[in-house]
């Protein structure tokens, strides 16, 4: 039998599930203290998850991305927990991970979809992360049901990772913002709240609970993955600004060779 004598990476989800402080915990028994409760007094509640946000490329096989953070924001739902902030650089020497996002919910469905929002806020620039990769695992059917092995990521891998070059629609509509904003120095004052991350084909029903949860946001930094565009009550022209202008400002989806959200 193996004896582990260390929290583990996801103990934040048996806290969240348990309301119990494991860190508060290990320094009392390290105090010669007992443990505060037996496996007894303990109860479940709820449903919890965590995601392990790495500063990784998904496009290239999942390399690590290094780099200085001159842009990170990782939101303000949910629980976050990060040792890095703004200003910093990620180093090659170091374990990739720069945060731990946690969600909870009542049930699998709700933790899910909670989890999902939690992502969508992520803004990470220049530095590469997996959470496009992560949010667009989140959608499949087959994890909101739990039907998962390894083959998981394998049969998937066309969907979680998108292409890493934007196409030619893209790169014409980012040309027309450009001169717009040339033009007019407020040209982007009413983009606020585009998404450039929707899902083509079917989507599983734990996509709809992110869904409702992401509508809430009006912010003016694109979302963290990218696989069509939904803005079908716009106008044409609003459509094509709303659509490019995301890489004008040098971002896009993680695993995109342009800058990364």
């Amino acid at each position: 039998m193996e004896m582990n004598t260390r929290l583990q990476v996801e103990h934040p989800v048996t806290e969240e599930i348990t309301g119990q402080d494991l860190v508060e915990w290990q320094l009392r028994v390290a105090s010669g203290e007992k443990l505060p409760k037996t496996q007894g007094e303990l109860s479940i509640n709820g449903w919890a998850i965590e995601a392990r946000l790495y500063a990784e490329d998904p496009a290239k096989g999942f390399l690590p991305s290094v780099g200085p953070l001159d842009h990170f924001d990782l939101g303000e739902d949910g629980r976050i927990e990060t040792g890095v902030e703004e200003g910093d650089a990620i180093s090659p020497f170091y374990d990739p991970m720069i945060a731990k996002l946690v969600a909870r919910g009542d049930d699998r469905e709700e933790a899910i979809g909670e989890l999902a929002s939690i992502l969508d806020e992520v803004e990470v620039w220049p530095v590469r992360t997996n959470a496009g990769f992560l949010f667009n695992a989140l959608l499949q059917p087959e994890f909101g049901a739990a039907e998962l092995d390894t083959g998981f990521i394998e049969r998937h891998i066309e969907t979680l990772v998108p292409d890493a070059e934007p196409d030619d629609a893209i790169w014409r509509g980012a040309a027309v913002v450009a001169l717009a904003q040339d033009e007019n120095d407020d040209a982007f004052a009413g983009l606020s709240g585009f998404r450039l991350n929707a899902r083509s084909g079917p989507v599983s029903r734990w996509a709809s609970t992110a869904t409702s949860v992401r509508s809430r946001r009006t912010r003016a930094i694109s979302p963290p993955s990218q696989a069509s565009v939904t803005m079908s009550a716009w106008s044409p022209s609003t459509r094509a600004m709303h659509t490019n202008s995301t890489l004008l400002r040098g971002e896009a989806s993680p695993g995109r060779a342009s800058p990364t959200v």
